[in-house]
């Protein structure tokens, strides 16, 4: 009757716990609201029914549901009398098996009628004692069974877990209904989210997705050579329109040796093909030319009875690890030697020197962190007013046994990426760079980036980190990739946790790329930095000036601390200075180092 599948069988149990659970806690309080009820209307029977004793004679008084125990009244020498109203009971031994003597002593002080439950001759039964009104130094102590007030809330309780249970039958096709159509709609995003939104064809992050579960893939990058000078020349509205035919052309290309292959746009001038099969070398390459050939053959439409021709160039690649940036790099190889194609098979001697270059230093990287290479070098960011020191940043670095540096960090994080060593080596930095602010009583800074966010192991270690230092005010933290965290209520979540625990952080990288700069800026932070994209141009660009001012003066609007990095010489540092940046880090002061700032000489006598 209905469409289920895993997903949606997993939404259903738990759209069923959370049901149960609420009609459970709906029993209860119903429950437990009618039971209050009816004992407060039996609690103002017993009052009102005390309060009429003296009215009618003592022995003759008489109510169906209503039973007086005890009078208890002050004589003339200002002793209390117990008198029972029931025969064959022994006053004092009763009073104190029910458990009253002292709510009775409160009674006669307070002058404030008490209420309890008591198992009495084997029944549930409500007690009152209740002080009376024609005279302040008497009350009585009278009971009445709630037996049938416990079976009436039974009988209510059966038939409101019946009604739920109808009502559930009635509505689990509507639960059913809204799982599966909320499982439609996130497939739908998925889908969007994995699919060329020009083209109709799947993007990059599916082809990435796809080469996980492939088995033997031969990966092919198609580049149209050609293309900047056509979007020029007709404009994007013409170059959408030519994508589509380009996606058509390829998708439509069929050869019986062709089993598994499936059609990608992955950039704006690239197109990849993915084939998921052990296929001959020399097969993939002669389907290769044949599609090369279709597509530079073909007489493009770009306008009323106006044709152009692509001209494109192959990068392709037939081997499981790293199949997508080996074919990045093979198509890097084609356009840098103006090859028609460049393929790299399986075989090691084919491989691009770059790859194997970076073979070596992920080897690398493995033996410095098994032998402890991997350190944190400290640069100092000074103030701009006083050029005294306020804080450093910590940078990774791969060191040699002389504690020099041996990898550069733009060489070796892109391969910690690739290789998902994040997590170790954030937890190597975070540990030093705190001894570090520690033993030293400074500042540090350290950086994160995204995939450090994204980690919840990682996260649980930053905030424990943090909170066993001691030294949260001496910690700040960096967060790289801006670009990607402006919506993200994770990267938020994170932000006002390390606030909480008392440690700043800031966005570095400032100004990076075509970054929405005031919607970073308006996250929780403390400081920014702007970024060297933007600084090494700002002595001899007088609008990019105009934009850093605008940004430091937004910045400080939200009360924000601003850092100008990248100072390498006076003219930067001066040009800042004037712009209003709050502190200044570069080479023009100090490189990165792994022992404390020491001024020198001149700086010194500066500052004095």
């Amino acid at each position: 009757m209905f469409e289920m599948n895993n997903r949606s069988m997993k939404m259903l149990i738990g759209w069923i716990f959370i049901y149960a659970l609420s009609v459970c806690l709906a029993c209860v309080y119903i429950y437990q609201s009618s039971k209050t009820d009816y004992f407060k209307l039996i609690d103002s029977e017993i009052e009102a029914a005390s309060q009429s004793f003296y009215n009618l004679i003592e022995k003759n008084h008489k109510d169906n549901n209503i039973n007086f125990l005890y009078l208890i009244k002050k004589d003339s020498s200002g002793k209390f009398e117990y008198r029972i109203l029931q025969d064959g009971q022994n006053n004092k031994k009763l009073l104190e098996s029910l458990g009253l003597v002292e709510p009775v002593q409160s009674v006669i002080s307070t002058k404030t009628a008490y209420y309890t439950e008591i198992e009495f001759n084997s029944m549930a039964t409500r007690f009152a004692i209740i002080p009376m009104k024609n005279g302040s130094e008497s009350l009585l102590i009278s009971y009445q069974s709630v037996e049938d007030v416990y079976l009436t809330l039974y009988s209510n309780l059966k038939t409101l877990i019946l009604v739920f249970f109808l009502f559930s039958i009635v509505l689990f096709p509507v639960i059913i209904k809204v799982i599966n159509s909320n499982i439609k709609y996130w497939k739908n995003r998925i889908k969007d989210s994995n699919t060329d939104s020009i083209t109709g064809i799947a993007n990059q992050h599916q082809l990435i997705e796809d080469l996980k579960t492939t088995i033997s893939p031969n990966l092919a990058f198609i580049k149209i050579l050609n293309y900047n000078s056509i979007i020029n020349r007709y404009g994007p509205a013409v170059c959408d329109d030519l994508n589509k035919q380009i996606a058509t052309l390829i998708n439509g290309f069929e050869d019986e040796r062709l089993k598994k292959s499936c059609v990608y746009r992955v950039q704006q001038s690239t197109f990849a093909i993915l084939e998921d099969q052990n296929i001959s070398f020399a097969d993939i390459a002669d389907i290769t030319g044949k599609i090369v050939k279709s597509l530079v053959t073909f007489d493009y439409m770009v306008g009323e009875n106006e044709f152009i021709k692509l001209k494109v160039t192959v990068g392709a690649v037939r081997q499981k690890k790293d199949a997508f940036t080996l074919a990045n790099m093979a198509l890097s190889e084609a356009l840098e030697k103006q090859l028609p194609y460049f393929f790299i098979g399986d075989g090691e001697k084919q491989l691009p020197d770059t790859y194997k270059k970076d073979l070596q230093n992920i080897q690398l990287i493995h033996t410095a962190l098994k032998e402890d290479r991997l350190v944190p070098f400290f640069q100092p960011i000074f103030d701009a007013k006083t050029l005294k020191v306020v804080k450093y940043e910590s940078l990774a670095r791969i060191v040699d046994d002389n504690n020099l540096p041996i990898i550069l960090p733009n060489v070796f994080l892109p391969l910690v990426n690739r290789e998902k060593l994040n997590y170790k080596i954030t937890r190597i930095i975070l540990e030093k760079s705190i001894q570090f602010a520690i033993t030293n009583k400074v500042i540090v800074s350290i950086n994160l980036g995204v995939p450090d966010i994204n980690n919840i192991k990682t996260c649980e270690y930053i905030y424990s980190s943090i909170k066993n230092s001691g030294i949260s005010h001496l910690l700040q933290f960096e967060l790289l990739e801006n670009e990607a965290i402006v919506d993200s209520d994770t990267v938020l979540q994170f932000f006002r946790k390390i606030k909480k625990l008392g440690s700043e952080i800031g966005m570095d990288d400032l100004g990076k790329g075509h970054s929405n700069i005031e919607r970073l800026i308006n996250l929780p932070v403390d400081f920014v930095k702007i970024d060297r994209s933007i600084m090494e141009h700002i002595t001899d660009n007088l609008e990019i000036q105009n934009i850093t001012k605008g940004i430091i003066k937004l910045a400080h609007k939200k009360k924000l601390k601003v850092t100008a990095e990248y100072c390498k010489n006076k003219a930067i540092t001066d040009v800042a200075i004037m712009l209003g940046v709050d502190t200044l880090q570069g080479h023009y002061f100090a490189k990165a180092s792994p022992n404390l700032y020491a001024p020198p000489l001149e700086l010194k006598q500066q500052t004095v």
